[in-house]
């Protein structure tokens, strides 16, 4: 399987065009819109730069999942061997974004290892997703996923803020609590029933998957699971003690 010139341009242009957006642009509306932002130290100046990127890159990602999977027929669930011209590109992206977080980590000097492996093990199983033409409507839910992804990073960058009383930080946590469960608890249970379903009716075909597409897509399924179903119980815990220390 290889991958075409066109997509390979897709990925040097999101791994090109993250580089001025995090250094360039992000700084630049920040600078507007915080006073003292050239005062923070160099951890936080580079966590909301990082969470800025990410808001940029989640949001064009949830958009074409979810156009992706309410307008068109391209990610059939019940199919083996199907290419998705959408999901292709999406898995382009985030190889070209991922590769460029990783970099900036390293260059910056501020890698944090669970973070840094995130972006390692996402950028293998989008490649893994753009070489083979397979299984396509599992790898648009986990970008289907990333609906959550700007709260998620609007709450990093408010953290570093030190804005955690005011009342946008709790509208965003409300959105990040109703899109986290709609896009990371609801979507993957039942995208986890399908794939069940598929692996049993049409078993045979499934279990000849090449080793790669059934690492990321089986054992991925398990493991991203189990870390979203335990992020949003840790969600759900801290925005109710939230409100208890508030009351």
């Amino acid at each position: 399987m290889t991958v075409e010139l066109f997509h390979w341009l897709i990925v040097a242009g999101a791994f090109a065009v993250s580089f001025p957006i995090f250094t360039i642009i992000t700084p630049a509306i920040f600078r507007r819109l915080v006073p003292g932002f050239d005062e923070l130290t160099p951890r936080k100046d580079f966590l909301i730069k990082d969470a800025a990127l990410s808001i940029c890159h989640v949001f064009v990602m949830a958009t074409l999942a979810w156009y992706a999977c309410l307008f068109t027929d391209q990610v059939p669930h019940d199919v083996i061997w199907h290419e998705s011209s959408l999901v292709k590109i999406m898995n382009s992206l985030m190889v070209g974004y991922c590769a460029a977080a990783c970099l900036l980590m390293i260059w910056y000097r501020v890698v944090d290892q669970a973070s840094f492996l995130h972006h390692l093990v996402s950028t293998y199983t989008a490649y893994i997703s753009l070489t083979y033409p397979c299984l396509h409507y599992y790898a648009n839910i986990c970008y289907m996923m990333e609906i959550s992804g700007p709260f998620v990073n609007t709450r990093m960058i408010l953290k570093q803020l030190g804005d955690q009383g005011s009342p946008l930080f709790i509208c965003n946590g409300l959105a990040m609590v109703l899109t986290f469960f709609f896009g990371r608890v609801l979507s993957t249970i039942v995208a986890t029933y399908n794939l069940i379903r598929l692996m049993v009716m049409d078993s045979q075909q499934f279990f000849q998957l090449p080793v790669p597409v059934l690492l990321c897509y089986v054992g991925g399924c398990a493991l991203f699971n189990t870390l979203n179903y335990y992020w949003f119980f840790k969600i759900l815990r801290g925005f109710v003690s939230f409100f208890q220390k508030r009351q």
